[in-house]
Order: structure tokens, then C-alpha cells, then sequence
């Protein structure tokens, strides 16, 4: 509950939600988003018993941490702003065995190709190790062989990825040991999502349709991003602003 305001003002800020989220009081405090989300939080407690509230607390943030570690592996792959023109010659004359200095366009599209290659199989990975366990327990040959060509799959998409080019850019931190570590934290994420019950799932589903319709039917039109691409003139999303110029802008 407490971050949610913040969480709903700087996604208003940004066109992704309505504008009134964005209205704050003199003191700096997003009221109507505020209050808002202390509704939707009122209602949800009011309908649900604590372990329901739990688990849809817990397979949001478990969601959400995955999206994290899978958006820092495929952009630590990306290609930068500005290329030499002698580094993309050096890129087309590449092999998997003498890999580019730099990432291009074309190796950025094979880690993503490789990263949901690796995503998938982790899925099925996890979904294997809980719904099959007694049969892991048993030593069937389907479940092992199953669980092995799986792992194997992620593995070698593993080193895959490795052999690829990083973005060069720095940053005051950066994730390390890519692209093992977002993989591990995927795999973790995931398997402790696939723990949860059918009903915390299908909640879940309801809940992220609503955000999609919201996203689709007014988040896309109305995004400071989508402005920005027809005129570079537009507003700062929420990020860039400070806090003084946010409540000078928005105050009621």
C-alpha cells in the first residue's frame, strides 16, 4: 500500500494512467492518488481473507522481479545510441567463434531470441519440478529426461548468450555475471510463482486484464512517450522533474 501512490502519480505523469492521479497537494503529497489506492486497497481487503491478499501480493512482486531480470538481460545486449561505421563492418565479418566487439542490430535480436528460448524452457523447467515431483521422486525416465533436456536447453542458451556482445555503457551500478545471474533469478522467481494455488492465478489474470485494457485503451494514446515521438517539445515525463516543480505544476 505505501508506495502505490507514488507508484500511481509517476505512472499518471507519464500518460500511462488518468490524468487526475497527477494532482497534488501544496505539501507534495499525491492525494487523489492516494486516496484512490486506498480504496481499491479497502475493497480488495473487504473481499478477500488474508492468505488471498498474500498471494496476490506475492505473485505480483515475483512478476515484477522477473520482468526486471529478463529487461536487464536483453538490454545489456542492445546496441548503443551511435555505431562506427568500421565496428559494423567489423560485425558483419563476425562468427559465433570470433564474436563483435560491440553488439549490432543482429546480435541484439538473437539474445532476445535466446533469452525467450531460455525463459520458456525455465518456465517449463519449474512447471515440471512441481507438477511432476513425485515421479522425480520415483526416478521415471520421462520426468528425468524431461527435466535434463530442459536444463540442458537453458544451459547452452546460456552460453549463447555469453558468446554475445555487451553494451558498452557504463553506469554508476551495473547487474554482474550476465547473463547467468538474471536467469538464476528468473528461474527462482518463477518457481516460487508456480507454487501458488489455481485461484491466486486466476485472480491474478483479472487483475493484469484490467491493466491491459486500461494500457491499450488509454495508456498508448495518451503516453508522454508516444508525445515525445510527434513533438520533442512535449512535457518531461515524471522522472524529469524535481519534486518542487512537480508540485508547482500540479498542485490543488
Amino acid at each position: 500500500m505505501f508506495p502505490m501512490p507514488r507508484v500511481l502519480f509517476a505512472m499518471a505523469r507519464d500518460g500511462l494512467l488518468f490524468q487526475p492521479l497527477t494532482k497534488v497537494t501544496s505539501k507534495g503529497s499525491p492525494a487523489i492518488a492516494t486516496i484512490s489506492s486506498g480504496i481499491v486497497s479497502a475493497i480488495m481487503a473487504l473481499l478477500f481473507d488474508l492468505e488471498a491478499l498474500v498471494e496476490m501480493m506475492s505473485i505480483g512482486t515475483l512478476f515484477a522481479y522477473t520482468l526486471v531480470a529478463i529487461c536487464i538481460l536483453i538490454l545489456r545486449y542492445q546496441e548503443g545510441p551511435s555505431e562506427d561505421t568500421d565496428l559494423k563492418i567489423e560485425v558483419n565479418k563476425s562468427s559465433f567463434l570470433r564474436p563483435p566487439s560491440t553488439p549490432s542490430p543482429s546480435t541484439s535480436r538473437r539474445v532476445t531470441t535466446l533469452t525467450i528460448i531460455a525463459v520458456g524452457c525455465l518456465v517449463a523447467l519449474c512447471v515440471t519440478l512441481t507438477q511432476a515431483l513425485d515421479a522425480l521422486y520415483n526416478l521415471e525416465a520421462w520426468s528425468l529426461v524431461l527435466v535434463c533436456v530442459l536444463a540442458f536447453i537453458v544451459l547452452l542458451n546460456t552460453f549463447f548468450i555469453w558468446r554475445h556482445p555487451q553494451n558498452t555503457a557504463k553506469a554508476t551500478f551495473m547487474v554482474p555475471f550476465l547473463p547467468a545471474l538474471p536467469l538464476v533469478s528468473t528461474f527462482i522467481n518463477v518457481y516460487l510463482m508456480v507454487q501458488l494455488g489455481a485461484e491466486t492465478w486466476i485472480r491474478y489474470a483479472i487483475w493484469m486484464l484490467v491493466g491491459l485494457i486500461i494500457y491499450f485503451g488509454y495508456g498508448v494514446r495518451n503516453s508522454v512517450q508516444r508525445q515525445r515521438r510527434i513533438d520533442p517539445q512535449r512535457i518531461p515525463s515524471a522522472g524529469d522533474l524535481a519534486d518542487g516543480d512537480v508540485v508547482k505544476e500540479e498542485k490543488f
